[in-house]
């Protein structure tokens, strides 16, 4: 049991320490219009972003946390994803930074040009130092471990937590279980989780609250889909705008905001 006395105290000194943040009390996003919602990641919150299967929430995810780190000098990220490579994952961040075709990272065939914004993207995030972790557990047990050390090691309000895909993590409650974690150390965890392709089955292919289960409905703080009409209709007008949609915000409005989405550069920007 906890004492009024002693949340105030800690409610006041974490304001005290994220004016780092640029005053808010989330972790800046770098897309001004989910800004405005209240961001994507808050301490002892637990954001859902989740999609069906042909629409990448990683990179989008990928994106908001990367800019957090610009941000917030002192800001450490830790990424768990049983279902990829870690060399995957750096390649994206590559390919993002770089603003470089994936698929050249892959092969290695870069012109002069791309040459030199590989090698510029590779010494920023090489200045990231340990700052960024990668982990490819797939039991909840082991990465509840992962994140408690790595919360310990990490200053106080200056840790985030990526999950990529809850659905191939093995054991318990992953989402009540995350959330757990998320309130006693009080840090941010994004989960990523893939819907089951019934949703793209009716005429509206946007994903709903109601597409996602009770539990985990009840466990996020904030649920975020990600929807894209090109990949339904590739003579959309709409292809490559990425339709960002915040459907549950305990901590702001919900709303919805388009991006630019550059699957192939591993990127979105904003319009």
């Amino acid at each position: 049991m906890t004492t009024l006395k002693e949340l105030l105290v800690d409610v006041l000194e974490g304001i005290e320490g994220r004016k780092a943040w640029g005053g808010e009390t989330f972790i800046p996003t770098g897309f001004r219009e989910l800004d405005k919602l209240g961001g994507l990641a808050r301490p002892g919150e637990l954001t859902l972003i989740a999609a069906p299967l042909e629409i990448s929430k990683l990179e989008f995810a990928l994106n908001c946390t990367m800019s957090g780190l610009k941000v917030i000098e002192d800001l450490n990220l830790s990424i768990f994803a049983p279902n990829l490579s870690s060399r995957l994952i750096v390649n994206k961040f590559m390919s993002a930074e770089g603003r470089i075709h994936r698929e050249k990272i892959e092969t290695g065939d870069l012109n002069e040009d791309e040459q030199e914004r590989i090698v510029n993207a590779g010494r920023f995030l090489y200045s990231l130092g340990d700052r960024v972790t990668l982990s490819n557990k797939r039991n909840i047990k082991d990465i509840g471990s992962e994140i408690e050390s790595f919360a310990a090691s990490s200053k106080k309000d200056r840790a985030v937590v990526l999950v990529s895909e809850v659905n191939a993590i093995d054991g318990g409650n992953v989402l009540g279980d995350l959330k757990a974690l998320a309130l006693k150390l009080n840090i941010p965890i994004v989960a990523l989780k893939t819907l089951p392709m019934e949703c793209t089955k009716r005429p509206d292919k946007r994903s709903k609250i109601t597409d996602l289960n009770d539990a985990d409905r009840m466990h996020a703080d904030r649920v975020v889909f990600v929807y894209d009409d090109g990949y339904y209709n590739w003579e959309s007008p709409w292809k490559g705008r990425a339709e960002i949609i915040v459907a549950k915000n305990i901590a702001g409005s919900v709303g919805s905001f388009y991006l630019a989405h550059q699957p192939d550069y591993c990127s979105s920007v904003s319009y």
